[in-house]
């Protein structure tokens, strides 16, 4: 059985196959582990249970994301508050880009949204993403 190092615990993550009456979430996805073609990794002892795909795909720091400029952000365990992009629940346990100076929280894949994109109704405009108030939702204004 193969296992691998990953920076967010210090005991080595074991290849496991999910059953799907055990099927948890991805620590860092928040999405099902079990039925999935691609390889997990765990560790039952650390509760922390990964796809394979994620534990390889983000990196333990980013340097710069235009939410948050000012300062890196480390991926850590939540304790339990909101991402500050999307305003959804970032459960406790589960991973969030984290800046301890300021308290600012990203879901790992809310960190791969783009700050801008071109506007489906009109190409010559671009939309630039900003948070909203409203919990569990985004929006976007026209430059």
């Amino acid at each position: 059985m193969e296992s691998i190092r990953h920076f967010a615990d210090p005991h080595p993550l074991e290849q496991t196959q999910y059953r799907h009456d055990e099927a948890g979430l991805c620590n860092i996805c928040l999405l099902k582990l079990a039925g999935l073609r691609s390889l997990t990794y765990g560790r039952y002892s650390c509760n922390i249970h990964l796809h394979s795909a994620c534990a390889r795909y983000f990196p333990e720091t980013l340097s710069c994301f235009f939410a948050h400029p000012a300062h890196p952000l480390k991926l850590r365990r939540s304790p339990g508050r909101l991402c500050d992009i999307c305003r959804g629940d970032c459960p406790q346990g589960s991973f969030v880009y984290n800046c301890t100076g300021c308290g600012f929280d990203v879901h790992p894949l809310c960190s791969m949204l783009p700050e801008r994109v071109a506007s489906p109704f009109d190409p010559d405009h671009q939309l630039c993403m900003f948070s909203s108030e409203s919990p569990g939702s985004c929006s976007a204004t026209i430059l």
